[in-house]
């Protein structure tokens, strides 16, 4: 049955992976290696084609987590297995964005708010992905199903966003970022206004984007800051590190636009 599937899925374990062992070294050099492929393979490609490429990486990533969230949610109560959903595994972290925003990517209409999205894919969502895939340590575990889906997930991340950001490099402006930090200030205030309401709701620990004012944040230098100053100050400060560190990236990509006037399609 269903249940026993998913639930004899969560108790397939492995030793939990470290940082740059064999695990995550191999995981990076597949990563590095479909990237370029990718961007090699359909950097002439029409948008039609380009629309089914990002929508085959959304479809990927979308079925590995519905497969993650339901292997974390059967659970054995009093020997009978159970749904008990867990909340703090919610798919509204910045790495999980793109399984809500790479649809408007792929179906809407070219024009400035499509532009956005691919901006954000480009900027924030590549940024996401880089930072787990550069440090993994927080995402590694003991449960098999979890390691191999954390970095095909972050991987795909990035590798849709480095084919979006080559496919687009014209279109690299000021305007094009603004778009991206658009989308982004959207998101974050939607991951505020759930971490304001649903923890009350619920009963359980809920900390989307990690910018509740309810739980401290764990993660490297955020969470200093977020110890060191008022709620409100840390809230600017990570919202302008994240505008920092997208418009870092957006420089990276600003070098190649010179270089190479036929590669991008935008």
């Amino acid at each position: 049955m269903i249940k026993e599937f998913f639930y004899n899925l969560s108790q397939v374990t492995m030793e939990a992976p470290g940082n740059y062992g064999k695990f995550h070294l191999i995981s990076f050099a597949l990563m590095v290696l479909v990237t370029v492929l990718v961007c090699l393979i359909f950097k002439r490609c029409s948008l039609k084609t380009e629309r089914v490429v990002v929508g085959l990486f959304w479809a990927l990533i979308m079925v590995l987590e519905i497969v993650k969230q339901l292997t974390l949610g059967f659970v054995m109560k009093d020997g009978v297995i159970i749904f008990d959903y867990s909340w703090w595994s919610f798919p509204f972290q910045l790495c999980s964005t793109p399984l809500y925003t790479l649809p408007f990517a792929v179906f809407l209409k070219k024009g400035r708010m499509r532009d956005a999205f691919v901006a954000y894919s480009a900027l924030f969502a590549i940024f996401g992905g880089i930072v787990v895939m550069v440090y993994p340590n927080d995402v590694f575990t003991t449960m098999t199903y979890l390691n191999y889906q954390t970095m095909i997930h972050h991987s795909t991340q990035i590798v849709t966003g480095v084919f979006l950001g080559v496919r687009y490099l014209r279109k690299f402006t000021l305007r094009f970022y603004l778009g991206a930090m658009e989308v982004f200030a959207f998101l974050s205030a939607l991951a505020l206004g759930m971490d304001l309401v649903i923890p009350d709701l619920i009963g359980e620990s809920f900390n989307m984007f990690y910018i509740s004012p309810k739980y401290p944040n764990h993660l490297p230098i955020l969470s200093t800051v977020y110890a060191s100053v008022p709620y409100p100050v840390f809230l600017i400060a990570y919202l302008v590190g994240f505008g920092i560190a997208a418009a870092l990236i957006f420089g990276v990509f600003k070098l190649f636009t010179p270089k190479h006037p036929r590669f991008c399609h935008g």
